[in-house]
């Protein structure tokens, strides 16, 4: 398995892995999982308890316990930055693995 130096370089990788080549499957999805807790729209219970910039604990333990294998990484050769990363470091890719 590939060990990373840092959390945000294995998100952008562990984003361009799930979403973009769909490998590996994501296992958990936040959506479905704070669903099942009662929160009917996740996006209206992030702003109405001022979650926007907190990474919530289900997401984060799953993103750290996350690994990657070396196969599937030796297929990326490009990483894509844009200004959407912050989001998806609070919900996007942390919230659906």
């Amino acid at each position: 398995m590939a060990a990373f130096r840092g959390s945000h370089f294995k998100l952008v990788v562990t984003g361009k892995l799930m979403h973009w080549d769909r490998t590996p499957a994501p296992a958990f999805r936040l959506e479905q999982h704070m669903r099942e807790r009662g929160v009917g729209d996740l996006d209206d219970h992030v702003e109405e308890n001022r979650l926007e910039s907190t990474i919530l604990g289900e997401s984060r333990t799953c993103f750290e316990a996350l690994e990657t294998p070396e196969e599937p990484l030796a297929t990326v050769h490009e990483l894509t930055f844009d200004g959407g990363h912050r989001v998806h470091a609070a919900r996007g890719v942390a919230g659906r693995c």
